[in-house]
């Protein structure tokens, strides 16, 4: 079973050395780079909304069995 694993990391490594120096080291850094800010920007849209809800939360609304 590990001579199949093995044949296809050679062929998936012979594959990518035809498409530049390191394609799949590229692909990986490409995905981050598209990531990291989304993933950022949207963490921080939830950390705003919820600062700010509980700043303008009205207590009228509060529920009353809640402690």
């Amino acid at each position: 079973m590990s001579s199949t694993l093995n044949i296809a990391c050679i062929t998936c490594a012979q594959a990518f050395e035809h498409a530049g120096d390191n394609a799949a080291g590229y692909a990986i850094l490409f995905m981050l780079i598209l990531l990291v800010p989304i993933l950022g920007t949207l963490g921080f849209v939830i950390f705003r909304i919820s600062r700010r809800s509980k700043i303008h939360f009205d207590t009228q609304y509060q529920d009353p069995t809640e402690v």
